[in-house]
């Protein structure tokens, strides 16, 4: 059986603003480093723009560094199945009776 409170965050958007919790910290840590890629790449194509960063250099890098920074955390997946528009515990699901 699955448990429909399973199937939305913690607050909704009008929750959060009714309450002013803003920050769900175990919930909208998963966030955070698809945040940094943006803004390390805007940073970098910002840099580029700016004539601080040569094109030849930027453009690898504008691409490199937000993947680096996907890639190191190393999320774990009860961390990630957060964010999932479903999740179920799987104990409760019974499989095909043959």
């Amino acid at each position: 059986m699955i448990h429909m409170d399973r199937l939305q965050s913690p607050l909704s958007l009008t929750a959060r603003w009714g309450t002013g919790r803003w920050i769900i910290p175990k919930y909208d840590v998963v966030f955070l480093p698809s945040i940094v890629m943006f803004g390390a790449g805007g940073t970098l194509l910002q840099l580029c723009a700016w004539g601080l960063l040569p094109i030849q250099l930027a453009a690898p890098l504008v691409t490199s560094i937000p993947c680096l920074i996907g890639f190191l955390p190393g999320r774990r997946y009860e961390e990630w199945s957060l964010t999932a528009p479903v999740s179920y515990d799987v104990r409760q699901v019974s499989g095909p009776k043959g």
